[in-house]
């Protein structure tokens, strides 16, 4: 067998790791190799369930992660699903509004008091209007973009 190194009190590291071993760090003794076997144990199953929990959080981070994702994709899905709402209802208000300048040209062009005033209600009343009164309840908004027979009410 080779020898072993000796470190500088004499001591192989054979006779550090017997001597770490029979010491619990507070100058007791340990008595027994059964004794040290137990310490041993105790490291082994010690060290087991750090490694059990280090496992366990590792899970719950991609778990949170995947949640992070999903959580993501769907506040994007409803961003567009809002985006798209809001370019429907702005181009249908444009749309709308356009129309009752062209009643309120057309009344001012023939002198039309009745078609003037019907013209400026229609406007004042468009304006007064909130496309985001119908936002209560994204669900519905988000059926009724898939619904192709949906007629958008202004």
């Amino acid at each position: 067998m080779a020898e072993e190194k000796k470190t500088e009190k004499n001591l192989t590291p054979k006779d550090l790791v017997f001597s770490f071993l029979t010491s619990n760090g507070k100058g007791v003794q340990i008595k027994t190799p059964f004794e040290a076997l137990n310490i041993v144990n105790n490291i082994i199953s010690a060290s087991k369930e750090v490694a059990n929990h280090i496992e366990s959080e590792k899970t719950k981070r991609e778990e949170i992660q995947k949640d992070k994702e999903i959580a993501i994709k769907k506040i994007q899905m409803q961003r567009d699903l809002f985006m798209t709402y809001l370019e429907k209802t702005y181009d249908e208000r444009k749309t709308a509004f356009s129309k009752y300048f062209e009643v309120v040209d057309h009344a001012l062009q023939n002198n039309n008091v009745q078609e003037l005033a019907m013209g400026l209600e229609n406007i004042n009343d468009l304006a007064k209007s909130s496309p985001f009164k119908n936002l209560a309840d994204l669900k519905s908004v988000g059926d009724a973009l898939k619904d192709k027979n949906t007629i958008w009410d202004i």
